[in-house]
């Protein structure tokens, strides 16, 4: 019952927002007393802490998972840059900022997550294309591992992009290309190249 409950409080804050969604809400949509919620976190607050400990886990889990699969540093940060949008797609933008407004808690911990976890793999991942030779000696990897991260999060900003003709997922395209074409070496842009084009032939293929 405890996993139905985050199962259930996941789905409807990621979707709604926290604040508009109580734990009567939760509860009804169980088919449950929020009696029986109370059997297993001690208030709201409580249940919000674990959901995003949950959520946390789950997207450092699929991070690992994406990571074991790189081949090198370009393959890396395109399946994270991936991952990181997926899950940014998942989550609406109110849930964000009821988080960061109302439950400081659980805001620490997405914000700890942000800084110890996403933008050191971005670091790790351009210091590897470094050794590599893909991409530039001179870029600074703690600046711009920020600032890719900023990058996925803008394309999900409707304050930018109101009345916006723009998909986000075409926003996050154009941001990624320019991004990675600022990395990249001569070796760099020759094996992305020749990737682009082993991908797009294998696409007429199956087409």
């Amino acid at each position: 019952m405890r996993d139905k409950i985050l199962a259930q409080a996941i789905e409807l804050y990621t979707k709604h927002g926290i604040k508009s969604i109580s734990l009567d809400d939760i509860a009804r949509s169980l088919s449950i007393s929020k009696k029986t919620i109370y059997q297993y976190f001690k208030d709201k607050d409580e249940l919000i802490i674990m959901i995003t400990s949950h959520y946390l886990d789950r997207l450092k889990s699929e991070i690992d998972s994406v990571d074991a699969d790189a081949n090198n540093a370009l393959d890396r940060i395109e399946a994270l840059t991936d991952c990181m949008r997926r899950h940014h797609e998942e989550v609406n933008d109110t849930f964000i900022f009821d988080l960061r407004k109302y439950h400081p808690v659980a805001w620490h911990l997405f914000e700890s997550f942000k800084k110890e976890v996403l933008i050191e793999m971005l670091k790790s991942t351009l210091e590897q294309g470094k050794r590599q030779g893909f991409f530039r000696e001179e870029i600074d990897s703690g600046i711009l591992a920020a600032l890719r991260l900023e990058q996925i999060q803008l394309a999900f900003d409707s304050d930018i992009f109101r009345n916006s003709d723009y998909k986000p997922s075409d926003i996050q395209c154009q941001f990624y290309n320019h991004f990675v074409h600022g990395l990249l070496t001569e070796k760099g842009r020759e094996v992305l190249i020749h990737k682009t084009k082993t991908i797009q032939n294998l696409n007429k293929q199956n087409y």
